[in-house]
């Protein structure tokens, strides 16, 4: 699976569920309740498929540019995760208040999805040519 599909797809599948748990704790309340959850989760992902469209393209032409320009993968994750930081804190304040306001918990969504991007940048292997050849080890 490509490497960009891969980030993306871990991002929007792991960040509600970290949403639930960080609400939990700060609420005290029953966020992990599956019958409640499960639904919401739905809508977080399908939420997170379309408003991430145009940063995640973006996210994909930044690492195939900077890969073209021969720059070691560790710069490459590193501005990667800077980019998506922006991008992810940017698109929910463009979103206004639409899910942070629900729930009076301003960081707790962008920042979910910021920690999680940002780990899957560095969990999975950067591989820009589809299992041929692996930069992974690329002065690294």
């Amino acid at each position: 699976m490509n490497y960009f599909l891969k980030v993306w797809l871990t991002t929007l599948l792991v960040s509600p569920f970290i949403i639930f748990i960080s609400l939990s704790i700060i609420d005290n309340n029953n966020w992990l309740d599956i019958e409640q959850t499960g639904p919401l989760a739905f809508l977080f992902i399908l939420a997170g498929i379309i408003f991430s469209l145009p940063s995640i393209g973006l996210f994909y032409l930044l690492g195939r540019k900077l890969q073209q320009h021969n720059i070691n993968n560790k710069s490459i994750k590193i501005t990667l995760s800077i980019y998506a930081v922006i991008s992810i804190f940017v698109t929910f304040s463009l979103l206004g208040d639409a899910f942070t306001t629900v729930y009076n918990k301003d960081f707790v969504f962008p920042l979910s999805y910021s920690i999680i991007m940002a780990i899957s940048i560095f969990l999975f292997n950067l591989n820009f040519n589809d299992h041929k050849t692996s930069y992974i080890n690329k002065n690294e």
